[in-house]
């Protein structure tokens, strides 16, 4: 990674000087070179937090954020500690040399913190945005539902990213919180970042299958289990059930509900996923995986299993047990929201999910 300087361009900024500001250090950073100093963008981001944990964790992902991303970059602090219609602004840039020895502003970022909620944030932000550029917006803090002051974010969004409770605590709440995913997918793509922790388990589950002479056993699927460590099912093993549900063929289970055990039905031709739950210290989230298929007499078990920090994946035929390939897992925060910034078209099979999911959910509601 090359090297990159952040330079501090006010500490309190009212708004309506931050272009000048940023026209100003662009011409201070040229002085007099015969050159141009080059200025790279490529997003508009816009994170929203409630905390100031929130705040300052994000303040320390910038450097690799800025890095993979260039852009103008605004972080939003909700402050209802502070008086009413006051907003601060804190201004920054990141400059570095490009391979042939020029300087390049790859950044500029506004840390802004709102008096009041989010109730002027709309009005503060949009402005700021930089034309003909895509727009990403992140709420850092667990999504609940939309606020209306900021619908017109929403709007002026390419992608919306949010994190979708960790635990089931309440099917009514999490119904809830999917069915405002799925409306908001209306207006702009949308992604989860507990939908992008699960994707090391994608990955390792759908590369059973990369094998022809593995592949066969795809259409002879007659059992799906999640095992999920934690006090209550995690949001993570229903949407990776949802994932596999809507993925895979296969028949409803016999194996009824328990106190451990969930059965995550679904109708038609799609598959039914056990889901059961046990107590592992430290852990939460989905532990273990396993596809059971039979063809020609011959009864095969595919395993996904969460061992240190990675996802270990094995097939066993009869007698026979050998590893077939192996998945990192535990990607930071930041390493996840790059990965996010990568695109800005809807992921379909994640929505997919999320109405498979929802149907179990309201399954759960109405069943006495």
């Amino acid at each position: 990674m090359r090297q990159i300087e952040e330079k501090l361009l006010g500490d309190a900024v009212p708004l309506q000087e931050i272009e000048s500001r940023f026209r100003r250090f662009w011409r201070e950073t040229a002085g007099s070179d015969s050159e141009a100093v080059l200025k790279a963008a490529t997003l508009n981001l816009v994170v929203l937090c409630r905390s100031r944990k929130e705040f300052a964790s994000v303040s320390e992902m910038l450097p690799q954020l800025v890095f993979h991303h260039p852009g103008r970059h605004i972080v939003v602090l909700a402050d209802g500690e502070r008086k009413q219609d006051e907003i601060r602004c804190r201004l920054g840039a990141f400059l570095q040399k490009t391979t042939d020895g020029r300087r390049q502003i790859v950044a500029e970022t506004v840390m802004m913190e709102n008096a009041g909620g989010f109730q002027h944030t709309a009005g503060a932000v949009l402005p700021l945005l930089l034309a003909d550029l895509p727009v990403y917006l992140w709420l850092n803090f667990p999504f609940v539902s939309l606020e209306p002051n900021l619908t017109p974010l929403i709007h002026a969004a390419d992608r919306l990213i949010l994190t979708t409770s960790d635990t089931l605590e309440s099917p009514a709440q999490l119904a809830a919180q999917l069915q405002a995913v799925i409306d908001i997918s209306r207006r702009c793509s949308v992604s989860d970042l507990n939908w992008a922790q699960i994707t090391p388990w994608r990955e390792a589950l759908a590369r059973f299958f990369d094998r022809p002479a593995d592949g066969v056993y795809l259409k002879n699927i007659n059992a799906v289990e999640i095992l999920d460590a934690g006090h209550a099912l995690s949001v993570q093993a229903l949407l990776l059930a949802g994932w596999l549900a809507t993925s895979l063929p296969a028949p409803a289970p016999s194996e009824a509900d328990s106190d451990s055990t969930v059965v995550f039905r679904r109708a038609g031709a799609q598959a039914s996923v056990t889901l059961r739950r046990t107590a592992i210290d430290g852990l939460t989230g989905p532990v273990k995986v396993k596809l059971l298929a039979e063809t020609q007499g011959k009864t095969a078990i595919f395993t996904a299993a969460a061992i240190d920090e990675r996802l270990q994946a094995t097939l066993q035929i009869g007698g026979s047990l050998r590893t077939l390939h192996t998945v990192p897992i535990g990607r930071l925060c930041s390493t996840l929201l790059c990965n996010e910034l990568d695109s800005t078209g809807s992921d379909e099979a994640y929505l997919r999910s999320c109405n498979s999911v929802l149907e179990f959910l309201r399954h759960q509601i109405v069943r006495p």
